[in-house]
């Protein structure tokens, strides 16, 4: 298998592999990509490869009518019949764990949906200090840029991660003709504004006990069903403001406690979600 940079920002583009594939944002950095990884994108996007026409290219018929992101994500705002035009602009790419996606200053020029797998959002700090500022899962959006329209963060893939790339110049057209996409895009900056308050009181009023429960809870959404928990205890150090051994110690109680499990490696269950929840609001030790 080799690798090969993807083209710039612009219309359908010759991808590695001779596989017709659309163009992906600039700013991303590249990642192994093949005829055998289109072939795997039709599986998971429930597309119908076509045959392989006269150039060896391969097309995909219309891949995100099935995407297992779609209920969550951007797209969930336009009706089957519109999500072709959608297609046409959008660009995949996959990323084994702890592979750089953008780097902090990069041209924000386009907005990245996560697939599958986990994105986390960080910053260096002069000191050399790392800040992390957010995780991204599977339906939810990179969708950030500062007033220059450069990246304010770096975004790496904590779990093998597939994106969808949106070109900025390409969508702009497509919420012009399709209003509800746009109306779904602000919505989700709204959501991801809300989030971010909450994340100022974790960060200001709360606990070490607290900002953990918190933070595991909400991953959990509040329910016992076991979920991927794939960042390391640095990460969630870096995120909430403590040290990876105040991280670890509570973890220990709390499995002690029988709060929480690991049935699996990686996977997170809450044991007694009552509890969690009591204990991120303050109303128990």
């Amino acid at each position: 298998m080799t690798s090969e940079k993807l083209p710039p920002l612009g219309g359908a583009v010759l991808a590695a592999g001779d596989v017709m594939m659309p163009a992906v944002s600039s700013a991303v950095k590249p990642d192994v990509m093949t005829s055998e990884a289109s072939q795997r994108d039709a599986v998971v996007f429930g597309a119908t490869p076509e045959p392989v026409n006269s150039r060896g290219a391969m097309t995909l018929h219309q891949p995100c009518e099935l995407c297992p992101a779609r209920r969550r994500s951007l797209c969930a705002a336009l009706a089957p019949c519109e999500l072709p035009a959608l297609a046409q602009i959008a660009g995949h790419q996959e990323f084994a764990a702890h592979r750089e996606v953008v780097e902090e200053g990069a041209v924000a020029d386009a907005i990245l949906l996560v697939l599958s797998g986990t994105l986390m959002l960080h910053k260096l700090l002069p000191d050399g200090r790392r800040q992390v500022t957010g995780f991204v899962r599977r339906g939810e959006a990179v969708n950030l840029r500062d007033q220059q329209g450069r990246y304010p963060c770096s975004v790496t893939a904590i779990a093998p991660t597939r994106l969808c790339c949106l070109p900025q110049r390409d969508l702009e057209p497509l919420m012009a003709r399709f209003p509800a996409l746009r109306d779904r895009l602000l919505n989700m900056a709204l959501d991801a504004l809300a989030i971010d308050q909450e994340r100022m009181l974790l960060l200001g009023r709360k606990t070490a006990r607290e900002r953990l429960c918190s933070f595991l809870y909400e991953w959990a959404a509040g329910s016992s069903v076991p979920v991927d928990l794939p960042m390391m205890r640095a990460d969630i150090a870096d995120f909430l403001g403590l040290t990876t051994e105040t991280v670890s110690r509570i973890f220990s109680r709390l499995k002690a406690e029988q709060m929480i499990r690991f049935p699996a490696e990686r996977i997170l269950q809450l044991a007694d979600p009552e509890a969690m929840r009591a204990t991120s609001a303050g109303q128990n030790g």
